[in-house]
This record gives structure tokens, C-alpha cells and sequence, in this order.
């Protein structure tokens, strides 16, 4: 039986000789559980932006990339990777490589957004 949570798939728990800590989670599995798959945007992007912010990443798509690199910031290439991998992980194959040569997840975002989103204002 597998658990859901805001878009993070969590294997059953297996036993093991390691302890409490030898559950390995890795941070490119997040983003949304609905799949992109060209018509359903909104939702898409409600479910995955609910992500995003909860784990404190919403700068990441709503900002430009900071010259400086402090704060917040001082992780700004890794968390721009991560992100990219969430929004890469949750829409469908036909729709990726599209997205395959954008350098930042705000350019990803905002194409995806100009391509599928249904409010045009």
C-alpha cells in the first residue's frame, strides 16, 4: 500500500538493521500527482504550486535569478534544479521534451503557462 501526500509518493515502509533514519527521500520525486498532459493546467498547476510553496520554493518560479546569492538565495542553482526535476516529473512524456532546454524552472513555468493555460488576461 502506497501513501500520498501532496504530491510525494512514499514507498511502503521495509524493515531494516539501519535504524530510524535509513528512509532515503529524495527531493526530485515532489511537485504535483497530476500529470500536465496538455488540458488540464489548472489544476495542474494549483496542485503543484501547493508544492512548491510548502516546501518553500516558490521563489524559485516567481522571482528571476538573484546576482547575489545569499539568504534564501545562497542554494539558488540547486533549488532551480530541483524544481525543474518536479515540473520535468509531473507532466507527460509528449510534453517534456519541450521543456528540455530552458535553463531556469520560472522559464519552464511561464511557458507552460502560455501554452496551456485556458485564462488568457
Amino acid at each position: 500500500c502506497y501513501s500520498l501526500f501532496v504530491g510525494v509518493v512514499m514507498e511502503p515502509e521495509q524493515p531494516s538493521n539501519m535504524g530510524d533514519n535509513s528512509k532515503i527521500e529524495s527531493p526530485f520525486f515532489y511537485g504535483s500527482t497530476v500529470k500536465l498532459d496538455g488540458h488540464n493546467y489548472e489544476i495542474w498547476s494549483r496542485m503543484f504550486m501547493t508544492s512548491v510553496v510548502g516546501h518553500r520554493k516558490d521563489h524559485i518560479i516567481d522571482e528571476d535569478e538573484p546576482s547575489v546569492k545569499t539568504g534564501k538565495y545562497a542554494t539558488w542553482k540547486e533549488d532551480n534544479s530541483i524544481v525543474m526535476s518536479w515540473i520535468m516529473n509531473s507532466v507527460q512524456t509528449d510534453i517534456a521534451p519541450t521543456l528540455a532546454y530552458y535553463m531556469t524552472a520560472k522559464h519552464i513555468w511561464t511557458f507552460l503557462r502560455q501554452t496551456y493555460s485556458h485564462d488568457k488576461n
